[in-house]
């Protein structure tokens, strides 16, 4: 390996100093880790945050992980690894920042493997290119346990790098709990089993019985993480051989264009949707970018034939073979699965950022001074757009401007053409700000929850609460409270009068349930351990309710379980006129007068019993703004 890496190149004598090569990497860490922590949670991640409270609070040990295709089962190490944050931290942002951490160590890997392997600049170059605008920016938009793929790929590969270069046993026990760890990221890392494979037989080649003991060392930690599943051992197997069939099938279906629309995917499309999205919202920096990705691209392949043109042997061995395991790895990926989502392209992106990379350095090899200009011009500007686009994307989300590519979720085809569309806007709380409503629900009593915040506990388990305060948080949805109980609503600011709100909660407002107009039995939060944690509901029927108001407030009409069975306002009249009704998400409302008014409401709903029809007080004139 040595041989077929190390270049021609004094290391020592080439490149930016080290302070100045790894402040740049740090750079790109926080960059890239920003982000992730004005993320909202999704409803894998909400899975699995449950079963890592359920481990740190010492309920649960288990056995299986999360599913994958709805078939089989990833060992339990995910679950496991959230639980230490978890309990060390006690909060979901302790939780979200060691995810960030962990998928941020990508580049200092890709800069320690470039630096050792190749030179610093080389290192320096991967580390850079692994910023580009596109799929790397969506690990901390759509958290899961592929979020860290890039980094347990590139973590296989230096440990494969230091043992084979120092026949060192540690470093091949090292990939392989590495690589046990990345199959948990995500299963197409499997393609490291070759690299790893290979190590390991000329590592027992070269040293005999002790080379022999590091590779058996390698197979039972890269194994470890999957132990627990052979306590169902049968189960499993019928689930591996119901996968191998599918997979099967998918690879007969196998098509050219869905391939190429998957190479376009990866190397162009996620990267313009992703810039179009949270820098370029109004199209005018789009054109920009393309000719700024353009040139990288263009001027990288440039490279990359000079240095199989005009370098050494080695350098064209080295291209060579990482330009095929790229595409023998999106070959792989394309194949295994008839539905091709974002996330599956994570394993191999490191080794099309290192392809990348090598040109930008061919230039400076083997370009002259143009050559060499041109690779720091071209660095220096990705590292520009990591930053705009970064930046960009954390500061809309602070002001409430949180934009969604049209990539996210499983159910978006990269093997479609059709991939593209608008962004969308979301109103949303970020992980702070559910951490926040934790703590406000961690109250002595029941606590009846209203509007969006019902949506919102139920999707999440009632997760940042619990951590905070364990059962001592005692939540239900809707329901009538007793005098003197805690009714708590989470509504978008459109519905609500100024002043009116306890808190802001990004889009938000938190507050107290004034009146509940319509009373409903409480319903309770969906468990955790039912994936998907609720399955629909019944055909709508329209069903029909009277009610009064006596107070000047706000009327709400919501929905506690609108995220599974729609609602639809029908017909609203005050004294037998009607009234329209404004609406967002799946609540409506409208102003209630200060004097008496009989209400009558019409909706259609597959679940009457999550209707919420309550009112918040509006504030007397001069009143200040209550608060929490």
């Amino acid at each position: 390996m040595r041989r077929l890496f190390h270049p021609d190149v004094d290391a020592g004598r080439d490149g930016p100093g080290p302070l100045t090569a790894w402040a740049i990497v740090a750079l790109l860490a926080v960059l890239h880790a920003a982000p992730f922590l004005i993320t909202f949670v999704e409803g894998d991640f909400a899975r699995d945050l449950y079963a890592a409270l359920r481990i740190a609070q010492g309920r649960d040990l288990p056995l299986e992980g999360p599913v994958i295709s709805w078939t089989v089962h990833l060992g339990p190490a995910w679950y496991y690894a959230l639980a230490i944050p978890m309990k060390l931290g006690g909060s979901l942002t302790a939780v979200v920042t060691a995810i960030a951490i962990a998928s941020a160590m990508q580049f200092p890997l890709a800069f320690q493997l470039g630096s050792e392997a190749f030179d610093r600049r080389t290192g320096l170059a991967w580390a850079i290119v692994l910023a580009l605008p596109g799929l790397g920016s969506l690990a901390s938009l759509w958290i899961a346990h592929p979020s860290v793929t890039a980094t347990l790929v590139l973590a296989v590969l230096y440990a494969l790098w230091r043992a084979h270069s120092t026949a060192s046993s540690g470093w091949l026990a090292a990939a392989g709990a590495a690589f046990g760890l990345a199959l948990h990221a995500h299963p197409t890392a499997l393609p490291l089993v070759l690299p790893l494979a290979w190590v390991a037989i000329a590592h027992a080649r070269r040293k005999g019985a002790a080379g022999a003991a590091g590779a058996v060392a390698a197979v039972l930690l890269a194994s470890m993480p999957f132990l627990p599943l052979l306590v169902n051992l049968g189960g499993h197997a019928n689930d591996a051989l119901r996968i191998s069939r599918r997979i099967s099938g998918d690879m007969a279906a196998m098509s050219i264009a869905g391939i190429a629309n998957v190479f376009v995917s990866a190397v162009w499309r996620i990267a313009d949707i992703v810039v179009g999205t949270w820098l370029a919202g109004d199209g005018r920096p789009l054109a920009a970018w393309r000719g700024s990705a353009a040139a990288l691209y263009l001027l990288a392949a440039a490279g990359l034939s000079l240095l199989t043109l005009r370098g050494p042997p080695r350098w064209r061995r080295a291209v060579l073979a990482i330009a095929i395991a790229f595409v023998a790895w999106m070959l792989f990926v394309a194949a295994i699965r008839g539905v091709t989502p974002f996330y599956m392209l994570y394993a191999p992106a490191p080794l099309f950022a290192l392809l990348v990379a090598l040109g930008v350095r061919g230039l400076a090899l083997h370009g002259g001074a143009a050559g060499t200009l041109a690779g720091r011009a071209l660095l220096a500007g990705v590292v520009a757009w990591a930053l705009a686009t970064s930046g960009a994307r954390v500061a809309r989300a602070l002001a409430d401007d949180v934009r969604v590519p049209p990539l996210l979720g499983a159910h978006v085809d990269l093997q479609r053409s059709d991939t593209r569309g608008s962004y969308t806007r979301l109103h949303y709380l970020s992980v702070r700000h559910l951490d926040a409503i934790g703590k406000r629900l961690c109250v002595d009593g029941r606590v009846h929850v209203f509007g969006e915040l019902a949506q919102i506990v139920d999707s999440q388990f009632n997760v940042p609460a619990q951590i905070r305060c364990g059962d001592a948080s005692n939540v239900v949805i809707g329901g009538t409270p007793a005098p003197g109980g805690r009714a708590y609503f989470l509504l978008q600011r459109d519905a609500l009068e100024p002043r009116m709100a306890l808190r802001d909660f990004g889009g938000f407002g938190f507050g107290r349930v004034d009146e509940v107009l319509v009373p409903r039995p409480a319903l309770a939060l969906a468990r955790g351990e039912d994936y998907p944690s609720r399955t629909g509901c019944g055909a709508a029927t329209r069903h029909d309710f009277a009610f009064e108001t006596h107070r000047a407030a706000t009327l709400v009409v919501a929905n506690g379980l609108a995220i599974t069975c729609p609602m639809r306002v029908v017909r609203l009249e005050r004294d037998s006129v009607p009234v329209e009704v404004s609406m967002a998400a799946d609540s409506a409302w409208v102003r209630a007068p200060a004097g008496p008014a009989r209400w009558t409401l019409a909706v259609e709903t597959g679940a009457p019993e999550a209707l919420q029809v309550f009112t918040v007080a509006r504030p007397a004139d001069g009143a200040s703004r209550p608060t929490p």
